[in-house]
Parts: C-alpha cells; sequence; structure tokens
C-alpha cells in the first residue's frame, strides 16, 4: 500500500529536497529515525534526517552523487567515498563507536543526514518492517511503526523521546487495528 505525504505534513523544502534526490537516482533507502516517526503520525520535533541506504557499491555511489550534488559532505574529516569499503564501515562502528556517519550542509545546519551503519540498522533488516509513501511523486520506504516499536525498544541506553515515541507508535498501532 501507498500513502501520500501532503503539503498539509510537517516536512521543509530541504527535506524533501534531500530525500527527492537519491529517488531520482533509483537510490534504494529506508527513512528511519525522527522523521519515520513522524511519517508514521507522532507529533514530534526532529531535525536530521536518519537513513538506512543499501550498501550495495553502485547503489551507494548513486547516493553519494545525490548528496555531493545537494553540497552535503561529510560531518567528520574522513571522505564520503569511505562507506564503499565495508571494512572501513566496520572499523568506524568498532574503533570509533559510530552508528551513522554524518553528512551536512555548512550553510544551512538544518540539513543534515545521518546514514545507519549498524546491523540493527541495515537495509537488509529494515526493508522488511517498512511501509511505501509517496513523497514528491516518487514512491519512498520508511520504517513501519512495528518497525520503529522495534528498532527502539533494541537501543542500549533509550532516552525520554524514545521512550515517549514507542508510546505514542503503539497507541497508533493499536488504533489502526481497532
Amino acid at each position: 500500500m501507498i500513502r501520500l505525504i501532503g503539503d498539509r505534513e510537517a516536512m521543509t523544502g530541504h527535506l524533501i529536497e534531500v530525500i527527492i534526490a537519491p529517488s531520482q537516482r533509483d537510490v534504494r533507502f529506508i527513512i528511519c529515525g525522527g522523521w519515520a516517526v513522524v511519517m508514521q503520525g507522532v507529533r514530534r520535533m526532529t531535525m536530521d534526517l536518519d537513513l538506512s541506504v543499501d550498501m550495495d557499491p553502485d547503489n551507494l555511489r548513486r547516493f553519494l552523487d545525490a548528496l555531493k550534488e545537494l553540497n552535503l559532505t561529510p560531518g567528520a574529516p574522513i571522505p564520503a567515498e569511505s562507506l564503499l569499503d565495508e571494512k572501513l564501515r566496520q572499523y568506524i562502528v568498532r574503533e570509533k563507536n559510530a552508528a551513522v556517519f554524518s553528512f551536512i550542509d555548512s550553510d544551512n545546519p538544518y540539513r543534515q543526514v545521518d546514514v545507519m551503519l549498524t546491523d540493527e540498522g541495515s537495509y537488509d533488516r529494515l526493508i522488511l518492517e517498512s511501509d511505501v509513501v509517496r513523497i514528491g511523486g516518487y514512491p519512498v520506504r520508511i520504517v513501519s511503526k512495528k518497525g520503529l516499536i522495534h528498532m527502539k525498544e533494541q537501543l542500549r541506553h533509550p532516552r525520554e523521546k524514545d521512550l515517549q515515541d514507542i508510546r505514542e507508535l503503539r497507541k497508533l498501532s493499536s488504533s489502526d487495528n481497532g
């Protein structure tokens, strides 16, 4: 089922731009994190866009090209192409305790994209728990309510907003079923 996300949703222009650019290149990705929670119906604030990207090298190259076109660059002093090296990604997770690889726009701090690096946030895992919505005319995957609840329950150190998200997502899920 494809749902429509329209102008009445709390999506800003820069967010839509960041979602459409990889969609135009047929990049396989899933919106997860705070924006997925908002898109599933929870009212709350969030700034960055968390994405789970299929790490297939050709897919990843198209994704990196889209970010480059949008003037999004790595937040850490590591080349974006480092994501293409699976061993280097594993090193970043293991040795730097990084769950995400961040891209920022130095001219616009609201434009930040975090790419999931951990197994819990992997595309292959999240694809099984995703919904399809239409944004800017493109089908886009977001993590389902059930998938978001599962992700947040697996956090080692959940923040209060994660616990609140779980409560709100459960309420929405029960109203969907009843």
